[in-house]
């Protein structure tokens, strides 16, 4: 690569306006198969052609920052998305936009470059803000609370990315979770490392299990994803957690499947990280001869420029050299490391008093975020309840007829892998139109809420009843033979008819019912609905109040 990207000298040939679109077309994909070398080669050159026009042109950019964003060529991500972002003024750029200052953002996070960071992150909230997509909130949340991360804030860092995680549940989608889910892990894992030493046990341990807990659902997530550059994230991070839980064993198959995937798909940064994580466990186990060498090895291949992984790297080898007695390299190591985390708080400081980032700001977003999660909320649950109405009969509250139609396919299946049986029963209540003529509509609403209930005391949890039209009601009953089915509608039969119903009106003697049933293999619905309603028939046939088996 040339020291720039944006050096045209090292670069192929310009493109012509045909090869420009090619190469476009080459980076989008190579960017979909997450090849995201080829997908730098294509992209940089339609960034260099000069028959790029401006929306090639931005489109190049974009691609090519987003494939040095995955790789953790940070640096070179900063160069090119400042030149990029200034090509994104144009209201159909907005998504670009705002994918590109994130990425802009974390990478300005990583190597201490705040003040860029956060003006970033500003614009990005504001823009999501200005939004009337809630989704568009959880990215540019997240983004906003890695910058206080970087920052030595981890704390308001987790309130703000628990809001978007908020968010996420409800709008936006399992990449999104996994995403957020990832950023609060690395962020726990950062306020772990600032309270160990120095804080008491129980916070820090408390840390260390909310960082396991978003690790483990980011990994069930991740099972669904099949993105390597995530699985090396996601796994690294699990590793980490576990290897600061002293679950060694565990650790180590984690991060040695995360390291596998970092040098796969050329994600040095990751590996880096993951490396210094390796050596913790040695240094963990005693092996401190192992440790030095692994640390010293990452120091001089790969040159670690993330600040936090360098300030890893040179605490490490200070542990590690201190132990093996090493006293003067083991100082010249913890100076290093000291430089260091004192560079990063005075950018921090300069940063914070620069932008006038105040808690006043950052209340402002919270505040927006709870609002949208709790409009959220209340629209998940005015959807529960209209679907939950939807499935309801009004009168009874018993299932309906869609509600039928909606169980009884995956029963029927169900019972079909199982083979086993099912029955089905068909209820009707006899002479009801009479009672209806003469005692008013009313009391034969009354009869059916009774009956409706004595149904439910009936059927198990697993059964369903509903009413399916009138006084006509249905029972599904799965795993259920004809001769228990039989014995559950003859104890419904009797119940019915010895009930004392006097009490609904004076001079209301009852009702009774007759029961149609029928039972499978064969499980066809077609099939059990017709027997049921032709033992139904029989059973009013031979006078009523009873049941009859098909």
């Amino acid at each position: 690569m040339p020291s720039s990207l944006l050096e045209t000298s090292a670069c192929p040939p310009a493109l012509n306006a045909q090869d420009v679109a090619q190469a476009l077309a080459e980076a989008r994909a190579a960017r979909d198969r997450a090849a995201f070398d080829a997908g730098r080669h294509h992209a940089l050159r339609a960034w260099h052609s000069p028959a790029a026009g401006a929306d090639a042109r931005a489109e190049a950019g974009v691609l090519l920052s987003f494939c040095l964003y995955r790789l953790g060529e940070l640096p070179g991500l900063l160069e090119l998305g400042t030149q990029t972002l200034a090509l994104l003024q144009a209201p159909q750029h907005g998504p670009w936009r705002d994918d590109l200052l994130r990425w802009v953002t974390l990478g300005a996070c990583e190597l201490g470059r705040f003040e860029l960071a956060l003006a970033c992150a500003q614009e990005c909230c504001a823009r999501a803000r200005a939004s009337d997509e809630p989704r568009r909130q959880v990215p540019a949340l997240t983004a906003l609370g890695a910058c206080f991360e970087r920052m030595g804030d981890p704390w308001q860092a987790e309130r703000l990315m628990g809001d978007a995680l908020a968010i996420a549940r409800v709008h936006g989608t399992p990449f999104d979770r996994m995403q957020t889910l990832s950023n609060l892990c690395a962020v726990t894992i950062g306020a772990y490392y600032l309270l160990r030493g120095v804080a008491g046990e129980a916070d820090v341990q408390a840390v260390l299990q909310r960082s396991l807990a978003y690790a483990r659902e980011a990994v069930q997530i991740a099972s669904e994803a099949a993105d390597a550059a995530f699985d090396a994230v996601i796994w690294g991070n699990l590793g980490e957690v576990l290897v600061h839980l002293g679950q060694a064993e565990e650790a180590w198959e984690w991060l040695t499947a995360a390291l596998l995937r970092a040098l796969e798909g050329g994600h040095q940064a990751q590996a880096c990280r993951i490396r210094c994580t390796v050596a913790e466990l040695h240094l963990q186990a005693g092996r401190h001869a192992q440790a030095a060498a692994a640390l010293g090895r990452l120091l001089q291949e790969s040159n670690p420029g993330i600040t936090a992984t360098l300030v890893r790297v040179h605490h490490g080898l200070y542990r590690a050299l201190r132990a093996l007695g090493d006293d003067r390299g083991a100082l010249q190591h913890f100076e290093c490391y000291a430089q260091i985390e004192r560079r990063r708080a005075i950018n921090q400081l300069q940063s914070q008093s620069q932008l006038l980032v105040t808690r006043v700001e950052v209340e402002q977003a919270r505040v927006q975020a709870e609002r949208l999660r709790r409009e959220a909320l209340a629209e998940r649950q005015r959807a529960d309840e209209f679907e939950s109405r939807a499935l309801r009969d009004a009168l009874t509250g018993l299932g309906n007829r869609r509600q039928l139609d909606r169980s009884l396919p995956g029963m029927l299946d169900q019972a079909v892998r199982g083979g086993g049986p099912m029955a089905l029963a068909m209820l009707d209540v006899d002479h009801f139109k009479g009672v209806n003529d003469r005692f008013g509509h009313a009391l034969g609403d009354r009869v059916l809420v009774a009956l409706a209930q004595m149904l439910r005391e009936h059927i198990r949890s697993e059964d369903v009843a509903v009413r399916i039209g009138g006084e006509e009601f249905l029972l599904v009953l799965p795993g259920t033979g004809a001769e228990a089915a039989l014995e559950v509608c003859e104890r419904l039969r009797r119940q019915v008819a010895g009930h004392d119903w006097s009490a609904l009106a004076p001079g209301f003697s009852g009702v009774t019912v007759s029961i149609g049933l029928a039972h499978a293999p064969p499980y066809e619905r077609q099939s059990l609905f017709e027997q049921a309603d032709r033992a139904l028939y029989w059973a009013k046939g031979e006078g009523r109040n009873r049941v009859k088996l098909a």
